[in-house]
């Protein structure tokens, strides 16, 4: 999925995840804050993660260098507006 072009929609991120991941399943999986910041209704994360995640092809390890998360909340909570990642491997 690294080299995969963008997927924009619900439909086709939903498409992209379901043909990549079977279960949802990770182990071992850590998530390291370096930045989160909130300003009124906006907020953004920055994390370093790492561990498995469970693929059609089996076990693959995840390393993230980034990982953003860009958030904003109204009358039913937080919702995720944009989320991305950046891979350490090629």
């Amino acid at each position: 999925m690294n080299a995969a072009p963008p997927s924009v929609g619900r439909e086709k991120i939903r498409a992209t995840l379901a043909s990549t991941y079977v279960d949802g399943s990770n182990r071992g999986f850590t998530m390291t804050p370096s930045e989160i910041t909130v300003k009124g209704d906006w907020a953004i994360a920055r994390t370093d993660n790492s561990g498995e995640t469970k693929t059609a092809d089996g076990w693959q390890q995840i390393d993230t260098k980034s990982f953003f998360l860009l958030s904003r909340t109204d009358q039913d909570g937080w919702k995720i507006y944009r989320y991305m990642w950046n891979p350490n491997q090629p």
